[in-house]
């Protein structure tokens, strides 16, 4: 006889290991345990690099859609809580160069900024994600939201928002 061990969310984080949706190749995805770095979705952007058409490389974990709770904090994060749920942008911009400044935040030209999550950089679809530039980044989610209300904002309105902005309607 055998005994199945099944662990909670929180037992879980406390492993340090989580699933993730990792791409190989067009066509080639598969999910894999690795270390620690809640709600995601999958994109039109997703499927065009699981099918090649948008070039990612490999063993990078894919997604940019996202609703979450903060688990760990980096050391100067301010403004959030552990425990607390937000709203993880699809656009990772820095908050301080140029176009950031200027409030231009889609248009972020350092390294990490722009559309990163998933793209250059591991993404959101896994159990786990580390999200850079935290401030710019996150959007606290108020308690009489549910993260089924909000999710679509995570790629929807910063797409809005960057056509607005090429577009000059403000």
């Amino acid at each position: 006889m055998s005994l199945e061990l099944v662990e909670t969310k929180a037992e879980k984080a406390k492993t340090g290991l989580m699933k993730a949706n990792v791409f190989h190749g067009p066509g080639k995805f598969w999910n894999r345990t690795q270390t620690n770095p809640w709600l995601t979705t999958i994109c039109d952007t997703d499927i065009h690099i699981v099918r090649g058409e948008y070039p990612v490389k490999p063993g990078l974990i894919i997604g940019h859609e996202a609703v979450g709770v903060c688990h760990a904090l980096g050391q100067d994060v301010q403004g959030y809580e552990i425990g607390q749920r937000v709203l993880i942008g699809a656009i990772t911009p820095c908050g301080q160069c140029e176009p950031c400044l200027a409030g231009n935040t889609s248009q972020c030209v350092t390294a990490l900024g722009g559309w990163r999550l998933g793209n250059t950089i591991d993404g959101v679809q896994a159990e786990y994600a580390r999200i850079p530039f935290a401030r710019a980044n996150l959007a606290v989610i108020p308690d009489n939201l549910s993260d089924e209300d909000v999710l679509l904002l995570a790629d929807i309105a910063p797409t809005g928002f960057s056509a607005a902005e090429n577009g000059e309607f403000y």
